[in-house]
């Protein structure tokens, strides 16, 4: 693993590790969750691409990312759960959308799957 992979990979983890503790029922703990479940996903896709000596591009989009993935390396889950996901990247921190502690739980699975096929393909 290269540098920059090293690096994303562990601001991944990080994130993951933020999202895991961020487990209560209010508003600004489930809205941190949603954002940081979504962060280390598209960090540790970002870190498989960046260990194949390519550029990640400069996006939230997981589909997009995913769809950059080297051959033989896939994301773990749906594009439907990669967009869903992604759309955590913003609407959690402005608050533009109401996310249910479920919808957190549900998106901390999702990161938890691309984190660890991520982890397969270094």
């Amino acid at each position: 693993m290269g540098d920059d992979s090293e690096s994303y990979m562990r601001r991944a983890e990080g994130d993951l590790a933020t999202a895991e503790k961020l487990d209560g029922d209010a508003e600004s703990d489930i809205c941190h969750r949603t954002f940081h479940a979504q962060q280390a996903a598209e960090k540790a896709i970002k870190a498989v691409i960046a260990a194949s000596n390519r550029e990640p591009q400069w996006t939230h989009d997981l589909v997009v990312l995913a769809n950059n993935l080297p051959a033989g390396c896939y994301a773990g889950v749906s594009n439907f759960d990669l967009s869903l996901l992604t759309e955590y990247a913003t609407t959690s921190r402005y608050g533009s959308v109401r996310i249910s502690k479920s919808d957190a739980d549900a998106a901390l699975d999702i990161a938890k799957t691309v984190m660890d096929a991520m982890r397969a393909c270094l």
